[in-house]
């Protein structure tokens, strides 16, 4: 197929979602819990357990696998060969962490991850559920379906030769799974509403490829480009946006002592030296910033890209790179606004838009201008886009 339109093969396709990595040793507890192909000393037919390590032995590395049923067997433990292991059950956990039905263990130079293989729309329910609140009007829940799935199909069209597609991080998006258990629970069913009333509907950019369409908490007043943020992608994707100050924390300030400031970039940035000011650099006036000019104490400068910055620091501490610093004796006082990188949709302005009644199609043009919605909304309160695709 054609580079822009295999977004339409991959919707079709689970997602694999990276839980955990450089694990040394996992335990997983579900009901039919097995190592596919099953090898029945490894086989718990009821409620039980598989406890999987990566060893080294004299002829290379193994997995190591033992459960209730191989002990009972008397064999101990099994190795098996391969880079992958495939886990299979149903309700199955990690300790208090709920897991899809399917999970695959890839292996590395040291240890090996967890990888979680799920349907995209199941996988949308969880990271909807994770990184929305679900009380917030349908609406605004929709847009956020819209954008996840978005942003999901395009890192899948990247990430393809990797044994992962996203992370369940805020690498990428967050991620819980919902286990069966709360299928009856009203707010989840109000997630699988917003995600089965989008079904299919996704944002696309420049060649007919799906946008990677970025969202964040609260962008402070004015969503910022790819370029601005990270030095690439559009330059000119941003708006200006009245809507999202409904944000009880959308100002912020917090402090850092020199010595506290220096101890946090050292590592990334390899910087020792005593910092005499820090400079930000907004790409565009009134912008947050896209590079820190660190001056120090001898004299010498260094130019530091703002979301490096912010992610050495911790994106809870530095909330957002929208923000004005000033040295006040040992200490740096930061004062900004919004919280999260600011390109794409903002979650505390979408909230605001749904709530005096736009839909989710309005939503998405607002923080999308650039972009073209491809499919149905359905019972949505705005005038339907009719679809510019053939449905399959």
């Amino acid at each position: 197929p054609q580079a822009g339109l295999t977004w339409k093969q991959d919707i079709e396709k689970p997602v694999r979602v990276r839980l955990a990595q450089d694990l040394s040793r996992l335990t997983i507890q579900g009901l039919g819990v097995h190592i596919t192909p099953k090898p029945s000393e490894v086989l718990a037919n009821r409620l039980g357990s598989i406890t999987v390590e990566r060893v080294k032995t004299e002829v290379g590395w193994f997995w190591k696998i033992q459960s209730p049923q191989s002990e009972k067997n008397g064999k101990g433990f099994i190795l098996r060969s391969g880079a992958q292991l495939i886990v299979e059950g149903i309700d199955l956990r990690r300790g208090g962490q709920d897991l899809p039905g399917r999970l695959v263990l890839a292996a590395k130079l040291k240890g090996f991850d967890l990888i979680g293989v799920l349907p995209l729309e199941n996988y949308l329910v969880g990271v909807l559920a994770s990184e929305m609140p679900l009380a917030w009007p349908l609406e605004a829940l929709k847009a956020q379906a819209v954008a996840a799935r978005s942003y999901t199909l395009a890192v899948m069209r990247d990430r393809r030769r990797l044994a992962f597609d996203v992370e369940s991080s805020i690498l990428d998006q967050v991620f819980n799974h919902i286990s069966r258990r709360l299928d009856d629970d009203k707010m989840i069913q109000k997630a699988k509403r917003a995600v089965s009333e989008t079904s299919g509907v996704v944002l696309l950019g420049s060649r007919s490829q799906v946008a990677k369409a970025y969202y964040h908490a609260d962008c402070g007043g004015r969503t910022s480009s790819e370029k601005s943020v990270w030095g690439v992608g559009d330059k000119t994707t941003f708006v200006t946006d009245s809507f999202c100050p409904g944000h009880p924390r959308s100002k912020w300030d917090m402090s850092l002592r020199e010595s506290e400031l220096r101890e946090k970039l050292a590592k990334r940035f390899q910087i020792s030296k005593p910092i005499a000011s820090l400079l930000p650099m907004p790409a565009i006036k009134g912008d947050r910033a896209s590079r820190l000019k660190l001056r120090f104490e001898d004299g010498s400068e260094k130019i530091l890209n703002a979301g490096e910055f912010r992610e050495a620091l911790g994106y809870s501490t530095l909330r957002s790179t929208f923000f004005q610093v000033e040295r006040k004796g040992d200490e740096f006082e930061f004062k900004g606004q919004g919280w999260g990188h600011g390109v794409g949709l903002c979650q505390w302005g979408s909230r605001k838009l749904a709530d005096i009644g736009r839909g989710a199609l309005e939503i998405l043009k607002h923080y999308y201008p650039a972009t073209q919605v491809v499919g149905d909304i359905r019972n949505s309160p705005t005038v339907a886009l009719r679809r510019t695709e053939p449905q399959k």
